[in-house]
């Protein structure tokens, strides 16, 4: 039942830089972890595995680490938002699937082009493989522009005419809304340097918004009220939150 998908995956939701753990939270990690130990659960391999799995997520796992990026399969199409340090890792994960054969196909859509959104272009496999058909859609009337710049040979060995990846870009300005089969998108300019939009994306009753890097301080504002009604009966809201409210 593929078209009934709507799945959503985080593979980076650092703001600003990447940031890896250090080697004392990763130690700190490993001493939670022993501290719920018993004997039988380092008993043998497999004693040890089943013990690491039902570990807590904070303790066994990690949060954020990578930059902006997700991706959502809705029925049979591949959204993928953003293009930060995150995307590397999900290319890795498409590199096992048609990607890796030419056969792949995917829309990207960007909330603005500040490094930590774009950083992971260059690093996103799948952009190499001739035959993977890309779309890339901004209300930037400039993207491309934006995007070849930050691989001209004095910022990034490899320029953004390498891609062997077919990739055709879409300017959603003067659109109330976008289309893909049965997935209608819509988008919001959000408050931030240098032009940043929200994302909205509704398939068979569900939706989810994507809306990164904006400030929402005053709730008598025209912008929050527009934001919440944006916002509204989303069953999803992904919400950068590191801007006080």
């Amino acid at each position: 039942m593929t078209e009934e998908i709507f799945k959503v995956d985080f593979h980076g939701v650092r703001g600003s830089i990447p940031s890896p753990l250090l080697s004392e939270e990763i130690e700190e990690k490993l001493v939670q972890a022993f501290q719920r130990a018993k004997p039988e659960n380092l008993a043998d391999k497999d004693s040890i595995k089943s013990f690491v799995q039902g570990l807590p997520h904070e303790i066994r796992g990690t949060f954020g680490d990578n930059s902006s990026c997700v991706s959502m399969q809705v029925g049979g199409e591949l959204l993928i938002f953003d293009a930060g340090s995150g995307i590397r890792v999900l290319g890795e994960s498409l590199m096992k699937t048609g990607f890796n054969r030419g056969q792949g196909r995917a829309n990207l859509f960007f909330s603005h082009t500040h490094w930590d959104h774009i950083l992971g272009i260059p690093f996103f496999a799948p952009f190499y493989i001739k035959g993977n058909r890309f779309t890339f859609h901004s209300p930037l009337p400039d993207i491309k522009k934006r995007l070849e710049g930050q691989q001209k040979s004095k910022y990034f060995p490899v320029p953004f005419s390498y891609y062997a990846s077919d990739i055709d870009f879409i300017f959603l300005k003067n659109k109330s809304e976008y289309n893909i089969g049965d997935i209608a998108i819509t988008w919001k300019e959000q408050y931030h340097p240098g032009k940043c939009f929200a994302y909205r994306v509704d398939y068979k009753g569900k939706s989810v918004v994507y809306a990164t890097d904006s400030e929402y301080k005053k709730p008598e504002s025209k912008n929050f009220k527009s934001a919440v009604e944006f916002f509204r009966d989303a069953d999803l809201l992904i919400f950068d939150s590191m801007y006080t409210l």
